[in-house]
């Protein structure tokens, strides 16, 4: 799974709450792909960039969150650190676009 840092934009009025397991569409640069919380990791202040409650059981509008994302395939992406224009995403649903962030870290997943 890949690493995401993300600000919710807005979510759909029947699905108000973001979770481990929600399923969405990524946009990343030419990239349109399904994808699915995998894991949330924190919220974070936006002021502060501190870590304010650590694995938080659901995610709310205006919220900045850190979460796991799990793809069906390979896709190529960068860190936003390292390249900023492969490493800014957004996510969609149902045609609104309900979060916009960044890829802070790459992890190849593990073969079982």
């Amino acid at each position: 799974p890949h690493l995401l840092q993300l600000r919710i934009t807005e979510l759909l009025a029947q699905k108000p709450l973001m979770t481990n397991g929600y399923r969405c569409i990524l946009h990343c640069h030419t990239i349109t792909t399904e994808c699915q919380i995998a894991k949330m990791l924190a919220i974070i202040d936006k002021k502060t960039g501190n870590v304010t409650e650590k694995k938080p059981r659901f995610a709310k509008k205006n919220q900045v969150v850190r979460v796991k994302v799990r793809v069906p395939k390979s896709i190529a992406v960068e860190c936003y650190k390292d390249f900023s224009q492969l490493g800014r995403f957004t996510l969609r649903d149902e045609g609104k676009t309900i979060a916009i962030g960044r890829i802070t870290e790459l992890k190849p997943e593990k073969k079982k």
